[in-house]
């Protein structure tokens, strides 16, 4: 059942010392389930990637590869975009 997958559980994923059990169980059932992402979450979470560069919590070079693993496909102007995450990245579920 598809369910909608918060930018703040997504940028636990980039901190090694963020292991919060939600997020855990979040990227665990993305194997499985589609997650329902709002069309603003890639912006929230990138600026909580770049928040972080600049606190210094992550390097320049950890946002990069972070966010090249990350960013799901293009929501084409929909409210909520429908993916899932697997080994080799993200895909569109048929719902």
């Amino acid at each position: 059942m598809p369910f909608v997958l918060d930018a703040s559980i997504a940028a636990c994923w980039a901190f090694a010392d963020e292991d919060h059990p939600v997020a855990a169980l979040a990227l665990e059932r993305m194997r499985t389930d589609a997650a329902l992402l709002p069309s603003l979450w890639w912006f929230e979470l990138r600026d909580t990637l770049i928040v972080s560069e600049r606190r210094g919590r992550l390097t320049e070079t950890d946002t990069a590869l972070f966010s090249a693993r990350n960013r799901p496909p293009a929501d084409n102007g929909r409210p909520f975009k429908a993916v899932q995450r697997s080994l080799v990245g993200w895909t569109e579920p048929d719902l």
